[in-house]
């Protein structure tokens, strides 16, 4: 499907935000060069656009065609006696776009360009897909090490923020809902794909939907000596008892 079309579906289906289809277009052909971020902190900006992004505001085409060009790119730059190959290069960039579609097409960038100079390990004398494989798992190991970083960086500004407020009004401020939000959900969080999610304390356990299907599956294949709920109801206090250690 053409951008134009693309773009007219989605806002018919109110899926449209302005913002992100602007930078979803630093991945086009003839922007693509403009992404050179200097430091994983640029990278990760949601100036650039995910893949996932470039993915629903173009298509799978566009998203892997810049994939594609960031690593061959980056494979020039290399002399090596086992280059990458092309078809190489079309596997590995599915891969990413199927494994890493939350990074932005700057992390794919910096990635490589960070595995060219040697970041990540020295360069023998082959760079194939596995070589670049290997990088991508490194990078997003550093990644949460960074995010987490930018995240106390966040709350110890706005903490300092506050507490500067309250000190020259001289009449202590309540500590801002967001601030404390933000200190709760890092004390108490973790990372999927890449993104913070909330997480759950000792003994406020509750089963979702998706926790009650994997009940139920571990049932039908092999707990059916119980009832259902006789094996749910047994589950569940497990899994409350594993939150509490």
């Amino acid at each position: 499907m053409q951008t134009q079309e693309r773009w007219t579906s989605l806002q018919a289906s109110n899926k449209f935000e302005v913002t992100k289809a602007q930078s979803s277009l630093l991945a086009l052909p003839s922007n693509l060069h403009r992404v050179r971020p200097a430091k994983m902190e640029q990278a990760m900006s949601s100036v650039f656009p995910t893949l996932a992004t470039v993915r629903k505001y173009h298509d799978e085409s566009v998203a892997l065609g810049s994939i594609c060009e960031i690593i061959a790119e980056s494979a020039a730059l290399i002399s090596v006696g086992k280059g990458i190959q092309s078809h190489q290069i079309t596997f590995l960039a599915r891969d990413i776009l199927r494994e890493y579609y939350y990074l932005t097409i700057a992390e794919i960038r910096f990635c490589m360009e960070q595995g060219v100079r040697g970041e990540y390990g020295q360069i023998y004398d082959r760079m194939d897909a596995s070589v670049v494989a290997e990088w991508f798992v490194k990078y997003t190991a550093n990644r949460t090490v960074v995010g987490e970083e930018i995240d106390l960086r966040r709350i110890g500004e706005e903490t300092a923020r506050w507490r500067k407020e309250a000190s020259e009004n001289q009449n202590l401020k309540p500590m801002p809902e967001s601030v404390k939000q933000s200190i709760e959900n890092l004390a108490n969080s973790f990372l999927v794909n890449g993104e913070a999610k909330k997480g759950i304390k000792a003994g406020e356990f509750e089963p979702d939907d998706l926790v009650i299907e994997m009940i139920k599956s571990e049932w039908e294949n092999g707990g059916k000596e119980y009832t259902f709920e006789q094996f749910k109801a047994l589950r569940v206090a497990q899994l409350k008892a594993q939150m509490k250690r």
